[in-house]
């Protein structure tokens, strides 16, 4: 009996570090990536009401993600663009419904500041409270 039971807690074992290993090929995958981009651009253009052009994603997806070529313009200004954008987390926080960010780090940014006729700011078109 006791065979037994050390036999199926073993192939349970071995079928979850599948599972798991599985999950993590996924994750590193070119689909994943895309869905992933697909996703930031579509939440992040939907709470501020603009347009957001991100080139490619990097990174290992547990840990951290990198993102390439980001482009933020709000009608036809360009507000904002930065070649990389790196985001360091601590993944197993979500379980908590909690992502904690350790750090970010953007790389040659640069901000369209223009005043319009009317003394108003591009940058305040974002509905910033939305975030």
């Amino acid at each position: 009996m006791v065979r037994l039971l050390i036999r199926v807690f073993s192939y349970t074992l071995a079928i979850l570090f599948v599972m798991v290993l599985s999950l993590l090929v996924f994750l590193q995958s070119d689909f994943s990536r895309e869905r992933i981009k697909r996703l930031i651009v579509y939440e992040i253009q939907n709470r501020m009401q603009c347009q957001l052009v991100l080139e490619n994603i990097e990174g290992n997806i547990l840990t951290n993600i990198i993102l390439k070529r980001v482009k933020l313009n709000v009608g036809k200004e360009k507000i904002f663009d930065v070649h990389q954008i790196k985001i360091n987390y601590f993944l197993p926080a979500l379980f908590g419904r909690t992502l904690y960010i350790r750090d970010i780090c953007l790389y040659r940014p640069r901000t369209a500041l223009i005043k319009d006729k009317t003394e108003n700011w591009n940058y305040q078109l974002l509905p910033l409270q939305n975030i």
